[in-house]
């Protein structure tokens, strides 16, 4: 999908309102935070499934609704 912003839009509605999450800060930043800048060009189009991303070295981008749980859950302040 080349569409980011409607993939950012559909992530959102789809998998992290849906899994409880609240805060409307947390909510923003998935909103706007572009995931796609996050991993390896050539996994950009997944960039918002449901799942985890290799990103490299053994590491990985959490599928979106772990990661925002584990946003809210530390109660980040501005």
């Amino acid at each position: 999908m080349s569409d980011f912003a409607a993939a950012r839009t559909n992530m959102v509605d789809g998998q992290i309102h849906t899994a409880g999450i609240i805060r409307p800060d947390v909510l923003a930043a998935f909103e706007t935070i572009p995931r796609e800048n996050f991993v390896p060009e050539a996994l950009q189009s997944v960039a918002y499934s449901d799942e985890d991303l290799p990103i490299g070295e053994g590491r990985y981008l959490l599928e979106p609704m772990i990661h925002a749980k584990m946003v809210e859950a530390v109660e980040p302040e501005k």
